[in-house]
This record gives C-alpha cells, sequence and structure tokens, in this order.
C-alpha cells in the first residue's frame, strides 16, 4: 500500500540512471519499502519505483529571491540542459546564468541567474542590495524580477551550488533587509 509523500528531492544512486534527479512521488507504508520517483529527464514518464538504498536525498543548493523579499531554497540539478529547465520554471521564462556573478570579498564565488527577458519586470532591491554588499561594488544594470542565486557554472556547464552556510547567510540578510524595507516577514 502506498500513501502520498511530501515533495522529497533525490538522486539516483545505482544502475543506469544513476546521477539523475527526480521527485518522490509515492512512498510505501513500509519504511523499508519502494518509493515511486519521477525523474526530472522525462516527468511526463511513468514514475520509476526504487528501494530507499538506491536514492539518496538531495539538500537544497539555491535560492530564490521575489521582488517582495520572500525566498525559497530549492534544489537544482547540476547538468547544464536540467538545470536551465529547472531555472526557467523558478524564475518564469529563460534564464541567464552568471550575468552578474561575483567574487565576494570573503573569497566566495556567487553565481545569479535571472530571466533573459527581465528589462521589462520591476527592480529586486531585495536581490540588489544582495548583490551590491557581497560583491563591494554597485553595478550599472539593475536586478530585475525574480533572482535566483547559485552557485557558479564550472567550465564544464556544471553548477557548484551554494552550500548550506551559504544558503543561510543569504536568509539572513534577507531578514534584515525585509525588516528595513517593510516586507512580509515570512520566507
Amino acid at each position: 500500500m502506498s500513501t502520498a509523500a511530501p515533495a522529497r528531492r533525490v538522486r539516483i544512486a545505482t544502475g543506469t540512471l544513476a546521477g539523475q534527479h527526480g521527485t518522490v512521488v509515492r512512498t510505501s507504508t513500509d519504511p523499508n519499502g519502494p518509493c515511486s520517483v519521477r525523474l526530472d529527464s522525462d516527468p511526463r514518464a511513468e514514475p520509476v519505483s526504487y528501494w530507499p538504498h538506491e536514492i539518496v536525498d538531495l539538500v537544497p543548493n539555491a535560492l530564490l529571491v521575489a521582488n517582495t523579499g520572500e525566498s525559497l531554497r530549492l534544489t537544482l540539478p547540476a547538468d547544464a540542459g536540467p538545470l536551465r529547465a529547472a531555472a526557467a520554471t523558478h524564475l518564469g521564462g529563460p534564464a541567464v546564468f552568471n550575468a552578474h556573478a561575483v567574487q565576494c570579498p570573503h573569497g566566495a564565488v556567487l553565481g545569479l541567474a535571472v530571466r533573459v527577458d527581465s528589462a521589462a519586470l520591476e527592480v529586486n532591491d531585495y536581490a540588489q542590495i544582495i548583490l551590491d554588499t557581497l560583491g563591494g561594488e554597485t553595478r550599472p544594470e539593475l536586478l530585475r524580477g525574480p533572482v535566483l542565486f547559485a552557485g557558479p557554472e564550472g567550465g564544464d556547464g556544471r553548477s557548484t551550488g551554494l552550500t548550506g552556510q551559504q544558503l543561510g547567510a543569504l536568509e539572513r540578510l534577507l531578514q534584515i533587509l525585509r525588516r528595513m524595507l517593510g516586507a512580509p516577514a515570512g520566507t
């Protein structure tokens, strides 16, 4: 017997699909029973059944920041094609990555994704202030619309993602900015 499971992001650890990402859509009532996983690479296909030892939970590696100051931790795929598709879904349109990549003063590298057609969107003051603060300089091109903070893409096109510590730091900055700018308290 199966029950609906909360959205849980996983990576396939074994078999011919090892390394692919997906979302658990059903889990067994038995904690050692199989899970049904919908793969990111073929979201319209029937979910595939995996045993718990065949999948690994993914951790959040990106932060979506809305114009309102609200944020959402995301788990994005590392491979370029699925990463761009996931970013486009969350941003509401085709994405451009690292348009505003920055080497932070403390040594971390921060990558961003914005919508390709963001010029007509409202300025995202929250994301802009974070970028200006971490980058130590003001940029002439303003961030508009939702902004996806992620790790930079490497030379192989794969995203390095953000660490839990980096996500926490970004969320703390957003809390301060929401208080200063009078935005909703929730994330």
